[in-house]
């Protein structure tokens, strides 16, 4: 078969085709770029608006909450005390909590290699 004949009439255009995938692939790569520049970028805008709101604002709520929360992990308080209900600050809790869960002097302690 001659390929001559086949390709009667068909001139080469004189393009490689490394250079055309070269130059998609640089295209690619640019708006890959320039996506992520606009995103960082609208980022940045949207952290910035939002804390110019939050100082604006103030969000009286959840300053409130806030303030409410950190009562309630911080003060001693009697909730029932016909129940011997109480709370106490989280970090006596968590101290309680691990001295009863902890071996008692009537325990034995069998260690084992």
């Amino acid at each position: 078969m001659d390929h001559a004949i086949d390709n009667a009439g068909v001139e080469g255009e004189g393009i490689p085709v490394n250079g055309v995938l070269l130059m998609f692939g640089a295209i690619v790569a640019a708006l890959a770029v320039v996506v992520v520049v606009t995103v960082s970028i609208l980022g940045d805008e949207f952290k910035a608006a939002e804390v110019m709101a939050t100082e604006t604002t103030g969000y009286p709520l959840l300053r409130e909450t806030q303030s409410s929360a950190q009562a309630l992990l911080t003060r001693n308080e009697v909730v029932d005390a016909g129940q011997g209900v109480f709370r106490i600050p989280i970090e006596r809790a968590m101290q309680l909590t691990v001295a009863e869960s902890g071996p008692t002097a009537t325990d034995q302690i069998t260690l084992r290699r």
